[in-house]
């Protein structure tokens, strides 16, 4: 681990939406503001435009890094459940062995989990298993994962994904919902 912290900031990935964009830049400005050296890496899906859009990133500890793409076999998953609902019930979709994202988040010290609506059903249940498969990473290799002022559920319409979800939620290091 480096001297600085470095945070990995999953669940964003591009300005355009600027919601997004504020929500990294005040989360970045509280973290900063308690740890002046803190380093983020910001997934971005076009590194360019969003460092036109924020071009004093750096100076603010900011890296914009390449945003990782939901997987086939997230996509493959949530077809599935789909046709078959009770697939959800058993275990879930993880990153590969050899996913590049599992290097970031070696390199991180801690990982936030921002965005508005990813550890939710509103777009489908593969995004929302890609996302906590990230996390699930990320604790695999240690590092203290931070719901940070996302939307939660609701779950309750599908019972073996609010079973899931209540078994990851319990593994972060803390939750705050919006």
């Amino acid at each position: 681990m480096q001297a600085f912290p470095t945070i990995y900031l999953t669940g964003q990935n591009n300005f355009g939406n600027r919601g997004c964009e504020a929500l990294v830049r005040s989360t970045v400005l509280a973290v900063r503001s308690q740890m002046p050296h803190a380093r983020f890496l910001v997934p971005s899906l076009d590194i360019e435009r969003d460092a036109r859009q924020w071009p004093d990133a750096a100076a603010n500890g900011v890296t914009l890094v390449p945003a990782p793409a939901i997987g086939a076999r997230f996509v493959q998953w949530s077809r599935v459940c789909r046709r078959l609902p009770f697939m959800a019930g058993l275990p879930w979709p993880r990153l590969a062995g050899g996913d590049p994202l599992r290097g970031l988040l070696a390199d991180c010290d801690a990982v936030l989990s921002i965005g508005g609506d990813n550890y939710s059903l509103d777009y489908d249940i593969g995004s929302l298993a890609f996302f906590v498969a990230v996390g699930e990473a990320a604790l695999d290799l240690k590092r203290p994962v931070i719901l940070w002022g996302a939307s939660v559920g609701p779950f309750s319409a599908k019972p073996p994904v609010e079973r899931e979800m209540a078994r990851h939620l319990r593994r972060l290091a803390a939750v705050t919902v919006r």
